[in-house]
């Protein structure tokens, strides 16, 4: 007969014969599912922060300090979630035993973790949305590219700049019309203002906040 040692692992003995005993299965237990406002959020990753990104990793409300409301991390997530902070509210950390348990983070914030002994992180989910078809001029460029400009090259880059356009549609309405459509080759749009690109402007982007570019697409040869 064997302790619980000698019942963990076996050597070569001739005529024996090894039974191990059973191990009773333990009591089924069923996670509960997660509901509420924590259900926008994945997964916890243990022992992680948001990054801090000398501050701008870190979303600052005066909720941050109503200790009362994040006192778990459902509240943390309700916080994160309100429709005053939803839109740039992306994320949180909760380390419970904390004054104030609970950190919110900006979009930048999430992007990356950082060491957090007894926090656990939360990411808000990504909503997946269908993006309509382009449709009219706009269906004649590629996909809009968010936060960049065709550009400049010591203006060689830019056709016609501050343009007044409602839209990317009415941007690529006028680029496509008769009177630049030879010239312009694609445009960037930020609210109303329009800007429109030569060949050379179309062949490269720079990081500008605020516009979305969009390159008339090459028709197949």
């Amino acid at each position: 007969m064997h302790s619980a040692i000698g019942a963990a692992g076996t050597y070569g003995s001739a005529g024996w014969t090894f039974h191990k005993k059973t191990v009773a299965p333990g009591p089924v237990t069923t996670q509960a599912p997660v509901s509420g406002d924590l259900a926008n959020y994945e997964d916890p990753i243990q022992g992680a922060l948001g990054k801090y990104l000398a501050g701008n990793g870190v979303y600052v409300t005066d909720d941050q300090y109503a200790a009362a409301a994040m006192a778990s991390a459902a509240g943390c997530a309700a916080v994160c979630s309100a429709t005053e902070h939803a839109a740039d509210c992306a994320g949180f950390a909760f380390k419970s035993g904390k004054a104030y348990p609970c950190e919110l983070y900006t979009k930048a914030g999430v992007e990356k973790t950082r060491d957090g002994a007894g926090s656990a992180f939360y990411k808000k989910k990504v909503a997946v949305t269908t993006q309509p078809p382009a449709s009219g001029d706009l269906a004649k460029y590629d996909a809009g590219v968010d936060g960049r400009k065709g550009r400049y090259k010591q203006g060689t880059g830019q056709y016609l700049g501050g343009q007044t356009a409602a839209s990317a549609e009415a941007c690529a309405a006028l680029c496509s019309s008769a009177a630049h459509a030879s010239k312009c080759f694609a445009f960037s749009h930020k609210g109303t203002i329009c800007d429109m690109h030569t060949a050379v402007g179309a062949g490269g982007t720079y990081g500008s906040a605020g516009w979305t570019f969009h390159k008339k697409t090459v028709a197949p040869s």
